[in-house]
């Protein structure tokens, strides 16, 4: 079983561009060995559930709960990564292998990522 860290909530928010408005946010929660995720618009929440080896996936709008397996999951992800980087759209290869400019502001405790992408 994988060491557990302590517990502790992320609040992020995505920006397009150079908008100064997010396109969306919201929280990522981990406790005792599972992980919470808040989406603020639409509104939704992925369980992850590592002992159980699933993901939760909640539609709050619709209303509506799915389980799919962890091992579904990396199956899926493994696929689109390797159609993705052979793809000869750079979006799409930058989507099958992600890099980013990481900067870190201290006094606002604000780790940014981003990339031209």
């Amino acid at each position: 079983m994988p060491a557990l860290g302590a517990d502790f909530r992320l609040d992020n928010k995505v920006f397009v561009g150079k908008a100064t408005e997010p396109e969306c946010q919201g929280t990522t929660i981990f406790q005792s060995g599972r992980v919470y995720d808040f989406l603020d618009n639409p509104p939704e929440t992925v369980v992850y559930d590592p002992a159980a080896e699933r993901f939760i996936l909640l539609d709050a709008g619709r209303r509506l709960r799915a389980e799919v397996p962890i091992k579904e999951v990396m199956a899926f992800n493994a696929r689109q990564k390797e159609w993705a980087t052979g793809h000869p759209n750079r979006v799409l290869q930058f989507f099958g292998q992600p890099q980013f400019d990481e900067s870190y502001s201290k006094a606002a405790g604000e780790l940014t990522l981003s990339s031209p992408w």
